[in-house]
């Protein structure tokens, strides 16, 4: 019975508010809970991957690759290269955009698949020794409805 109080606070203290669920995944990686998107299962090469909830088609892929600072620009410049190579159309680029208190670059593709146009986002940022890239895919005639959730997904990240 004398452990009884220590017991209810350990046990109120490890449970989240409501409302602040938070799902910690590989690497570090911490993503808050949110009401519009649902946490699928990752592949083998991700460290999370979300389904918005209203539209199974769009989806956001976490990666993560272990890479020194140092060879960071040479790692994204790579992975944009590979994306070209595969049929992608680079649409735009932008950088600084703030990404968890984070500066990041954001590339935009287009690419076809069974006649149909999908858009993707690509966020890069390199923090805590690793390559962070977040890849947002959508139809492109849904995505007014990935701009207008994604700011919510994206806002619960946190990077080591």
């Amino acid at each position: 019975m004398r452990f009884l109080p220590l017991f209810l606070l350990v046990i109120l203290f490890s449970v989240p508010a409501f409302g602040q669920e938070k799902t910690t995944s590989k690497k570090g990686f911490v993503s808050n809970s949110t009401k519009n998107w649902e946490e699928a299962k990752a592949g083998k090469n991700l460290v999370a991957r979300y389904r918005l909830k209203s539209s199974k088609l769009i989806q956001v892929d976490v990666r993560s690759a272990a890479v020194p600072t140092a060879s960071a620009a040479q790692y994204f410049t790579t992975f944009h290269s590979s994306l070209i190579k595969s049929g992608m159309k680079k649409m735009k680029s932008a950088s600084s955009d703030v990404l968890s208190g984070k500066k990041v670059n954001l590339t935009e593709y287009d690419m076809k698949r069974k006649s149909e146009l999908y858009n993707v986002l690509v966020y890069e940022l390199h923090s805590g020794g690793s390559a962070w890239l977040i890849l947002a895919v959508t139809p492109a005639k849904k995505r007014r409805e990935l701009d207008k959730n994604l700011p919510e997904l994206l806002k619960g990240f946190v990077f080591p």
